[in-house]
């Protein structure tokens, strides 16, 4: 089964003498175990390494049939990285094996099987981005098992437009939408990638103009490729995603920079409530005002702010995770209710160790790792019996860790977990538009 590796050269580059010894050594015992290894060359290339030495990162490649799929992350061995670090990099092969058993968020072939169209032989589904996604490089290589070796390239690098077979809006506001800036060849589909609710679409002429062949977005119902929220990369440094680190369970075990959070330790809980709410929807700043009277409240954002501790922008801007993982409990009410529409104000909370209190999609739980992992307002009758809760939790600190006791087995078999990547998911779906529009053979 087809895996990645990859070898993270942080602190200087290595010289090409060391470079090539390390991976003649690595070869040699890899081919004991009956394994070849391949090497192939990074897309991310340090500009400032002097002659004579490698990039910033280097990748290999193995393919084995001794080597089993690679589990999904669970809690490393291994000490976290420095502040300064991006997390290690979840292999994209091992996320991709989560989608046994799952439900197909694509309108793609039945769940379980293979999209060859050619395999290893036939060139790479290439997918254009209209905007640069990713930090350091121009272009994000995923292993999709299903597509049985053929590769799924992602760049945003304009030069490559021309062989990509979709070129991609990456709008998520539907509101903001303009005319698009590049034009498609006969035969490649446009698509767009949407972040916000359905809703934001109605209005807007633009969004209906563009006349998009697919949709990648939240709603399960109504995007061509299901992209749940969590399968989001942490930052643009990585392809590690939500789904990544809550697969690797509660986060107060390990410091925050294992998350690529600039912090060394996760500072000392407090009674209250964090809250990070700017947009002052009516229904949710009315239950906001009514919960800080049972309840202490530390709100960052616009609605009912009284605490600046947090600034949202300039040469202090803070993180929001770290600070929510000051508190006991995250106020995350979702803009809107609508389905699968789950956000990042649920995962502050579950990031952070602090409880969130939760509101939005009534599928939450398929999000999240388990049903004691958040707090749902809708199973209470108003703000002060949630807020009789919250208070009898902070006085029982057992029944309040109970929270934090997440199961992930199960966690890791759902059809959510499944969709990570949903860059493979998009390769997978193309691939199999092709393999159905090519000619039978005769």
């Amino acid at each position: 089964m087809p895996c990645s590796l990859l070898v993270w050269l942080r602190h200087k580059p290595l010289p090409i003498v060391a470079m090539l010894s390390l991976a003649s050594t690595c070869a040699l015992v890899l081919r004991t175990h009956g394994v070849v290894p391949a090497w192939t060359k990074s897309s991310s290339v340090d500009a400032s390494a002097p002659l004579g030495t490698v990039p910033y990162v280097a990748t290999m490649v193995v393919t084995s049939s001794l080597t089993p799929p690679l589990p999904p992350p669970s809690l490393p061995s291994a000490p976290p990285p420095s502040p300064s670090s991006p997390p290690p990099a979840a292999s994209d092969s091992a996320a991709s094996s989560l989608e046994a058993g799952a439900d197909d968020g694509v309108r793609s072939p039945a769940r379980g099987s293979t999209i060859g169209a050619g395999g290893a032989h036939s060139p790479p589904i290439i997918v254009g981005l209209n905007r640069r996604v990713y930090q350091n490089d121009k272009e994000r290589r995923y292993v999709c098992p299903r597509l049985q070796g053929r590769g799924c390239v992602f760049t945003s690098e304009r030069s490559s437009f021309g062989k990509a077979h979709a070129l991609i809006d990456v709008l998520k506001d539907p509101r903001k939408a303009r005319a698009l800036d590049f034009r498609t060849a006969p035969g490649q589909l446009k698509g767009v990638i949407i972040s916000e609710q359905d809703a934001a679409k109605r209005g807007s002429l633009a969004f209906k103009r563009n006349a998009y062949d697919f949709e990648i977005g939240y709603n399960k119902q109504t995007a061509t490729v299901w992209r749940p929220f969590l399968c989001n990369e942490l930052n643009r440094r990585t392809n590690w995603t939500i789904a990544d680190a809550l697969l690797a369970g509660p986060p107060r075990r390990r410091a925050p920079s294992w998350q690529g959070i600039r912090a060394e330790h996760w500072p000392a809980q407090q009674p209250a409530v964090a809250a990070f709410v700017s947009n002052c929807v009516g229904w949710r700043l009315n239950f906001l005002r009514e919960l800080r009277q049972h309840v202490p409240i530390d709100s960052f954002g616009a609605c009912l702010h009284n605490n600046d501790t947090c600034p949202k922008g300039g040469k202090h801007k803070c993180d929001k995770v770290l600070q929510a993982g000051g508190y006991k409990f995250v106020f995350a009410f979702e803009n809107t209710e609508e389905s699968h529409y789950v956000t990042e104000k649920v995962y502050t909370g579950l990031r952070s160790g602090a409880v969130p209190i939760y509101k939005g999609a009534p599928e939450v739980l398929e999000h999240v790792p388990g049903p004691l992992s958040v707090i749902r307002a809708d199973d209470f009758a108003d703000a002060a019996s949630l807020g009789a809760k919250l208070l009898e939790l902070l006085a029982d600190t057992d029944a309040y860790e109970r929270y934090h006791i997440w199961d992930l087995a199960e966690f890791r078999r759902r059809a959510t977990v499944a969709q990570c990547p949903w860059q493979c998911r998009l390769c997978e779906w193309l691939a199999h538009r092709q393999q159905q529009q090519q000619p039978p053979s005769t």
